[in-house]
């Protein structure tokens, strides 16, 4: 700060992210618990001599918390403070609407229309500024605008060189990395069969086989220490585009049933008929002694990293038995290492060892 005058920019500055909150008239999950100065109810009216000073002659009010009561407040504030020129609630809703849907609502392991996460921050960001630019031409000069506003003052010739700038930048990291997505993708073969499980089950399985095998004086020892288990039911999932028909091959570690496009497989089928086209693969295995594990070998089709497994079922059933097409299932990629034999599944996994009675190696 100087002693001089203060200087302020012709037309006023435009404060572009302003926040109000009052306990009385919303909910703020954020300030749960918080024993800073945030903890208290913030009015417009505190800004008022800091706003002048700064000469702020417009201002955006953004949203203190994702609720509607919060957002009817600002919109109260708005129509009584003559400097708020604009409530940003609609590009809020929408990008949390966007992530719930790719999260939960329809989670893209098990819808893979949806692109990668880091490509749809980008498509959001430029549907927010398109949406921006084409409010603020529409409704230039119209007042008060509760998406978000216009401010009345044009942008100078280096706001739109930044925003320029800033395009070209956004445009050029879409092109480099989706190149180098693409290019990689070509580089890297088809991965070939092989045993896939749940994330972890394998390395806690084996633990647990490996802390058990202690003796002393030839008297079993265990861990004085807890064990965990792996999980003993798990399903596996696999949505797929065949350009025609095949035989896929099927061998579990387990008890099992299969799915195919939502229909059960009698008995324990070892092979499988699709057709050309579109198909939903689920597999349910049940397996106490070993991993629940699962390989699939088609000319097409393979048992890899890219099927998806969860171990709890949150599908939801109607009276009729039909099942949701929404669910609260969690899924994760498959898990997988060397196993790539049918015969030699994760149960079989042995270190090298020396045979004495025989004078020969053992696995």
């Amino acid at each position: 700060m100087t002693d001089g005058p203060t200087i302020h920019p012709a037309g006023g500055v435009v404060d572009t992210h302003v926040h109000c909150w009052n306990f009385d008239q919303a909910k703020y999950p954020w300030l749960e618990g918080d024993t800073s100065i945030l903890n208290r109810n913030y009015a417009l009216k505190e800004l008022e001599d800091g706003r002048v000073a700064a000469g702020v002659t417009r201002g955006i009010l953004v949203q203190a918390a994702n609720n509607p009561e919060d957002t009817d407040w600002m919109l109260r504030n708005a129509e009584v403070v003559h400097w708020i020129n604009g409530v940003l609630t609609v590009g809020t809703l929408f990008s949390v609407g966007v992530g719930v849907l790719y999260l939960w609502v329809f989670p893209s392991a098990k819808y893979p229309v949806w692109p990668h996460f880091l490509l749809l921050s980008f498509y959001i960001f430029i549907i927010l500024s398109l949406g921006t630019v084409i409010l603020s031409l529409a409704e230039r000069g119209a007042g008060k605008l509760f998406i978000m506003s216009a401010v009345a003052v044009p942008p100078s010739r280096r706001v739109w060189s930044l925003w320029g700038v800033l395009t070209v930048v956004m445009i050029i990291l879409y092109l480099l990395f989706n190149g180098h997505a693409a290019k990689a993708q070509e580089l890297v073969p088809p991965r070939a069969t092989t045993w896939i499980w749940y994330p972890g089950d394998f390395e806690v399985w084996l633990g647990n086989k490996m802390q058990n095998r202690r003796t002393e004086r030839g008297t079993f020892l265990p861990p004085f220490w807890k064990l965990d288990n792996h999980y003993v039911l798990v399903d596996f999932h696999k949505i797929v585009e065949l350009p025609e028909a095949e035989d896929v091959g099927l061998a579990v570690e387990g008890q099992y049933n299969c799915k195919v496009d939502g229909k059960m497989a009698p008995g324990r089928p070892q092979r499988l008929h699709l057709g050309a086209g579109r198909h939903v693969l689920d597999l349910k295995v049940f397996c106490q002694d070993r991993v629940p594990a699962i390989y699939i070998s088609g000319k097409h089709i393979v048992s890899d990293a890219s099927w998806s497994v969860t171990f709890e079922d949150k599908e939801w059933i109607d009276a009729t038995g039909k099942v949701s097409d929404k669910s609260g299932t969690t899924w994760l990629p498959a898990a997988c290492w060397n196993f790539d034999d049918p015969a030699s599944p994760p149960s079989h996994w042995r270190l090298p060892g020396h045979c004495g009675h025989c004078g020969g190696r053992t696995r």
